[in-house]
């Protein structure tokens, strides 16, 4: 049987999650604002990592 990849254990975290999605994720933008630039690009490289999109990217798609 295969072993779970981290990616795995957090897509099954975030399933599972029963946190407010709203407040979640104003939360996370809150503190995505909070960051400096380099943070924030570290940021954005995990975010990639983990979906294939720049958290700012997500941010702003948002409001679309």
């Amino acid at each position: 049987m295969d072993e779970q990849t981290l990616i795995d254990r957090v897509q099954q975290a975030m399933l599972t999650d029963d946190e407010d999605r709203e407040e979640q994720s104003a939360i996370l933008k809150s503190i995505y604002e909070e960051l400096d630039k380099a943070t924030r690009n570290k940021v954005d490289e995990i975010f990639i990592c983990l979906c294939g999109w720049m958290l700012k990217t997500l941010i702003y798609r948002e409001n679309e």
